[in-house]
């Protein structure tokens, strides 16, 4: 919990900006699980994206499908890179969604703010 608490998380942008308009230049480097992936962009540099479906048959090289990022998780090295895949890699789908769901609990019906960049 520590290290995932530590972790940056942006709300759902690429590392990269577009070189044209609808053309994205995030590949996937590997499929986490069906719903995450580690991708790249041209600077080489990664992201693990979420999202229903997104790492669902993605080889390395794949493009990343914009529309399906729900979160990014930006990490601050390569070695940091390493573990949060191992980690996010092993924490079971129905756990990420009942994550959610507490957190918009709290923002919604509690009125709670609830940041989604933490440093």
């Amino acid at each position: 919990y520590a290290a995932v608490h530590e972790l940056r998380q942006a709300k759902p942008q690429p590392c990269a900006d577009f070189r044209f308009i609808g053309r994205p230049v995030l590949k996937v480097i590997k499929s986490l699980n069906n719903n995450m992936v580690l991708a790249s962009d041209d600077n080489g540099r990664e992201c693990i994206y979420k999202g229903k479906g997104i790492g669902f048959q993605k080889k390395k090289g794949d493009p990343v499908e914009m529309d399906k990022i729900e979160r990014s998780f930006v990490p601050a090295s390569e070695e940091e890179s390493r573990h949060f895949q191992q980690l996010f890699s092993e924490i079971p789908e129905e756990y990420w969604d009942m994550a959610g769901k507490v957190v918009e609990y709290a923002r919604t019906r509690r009125k709670l703010k609830v940041t989604d960049i933490t440093t």
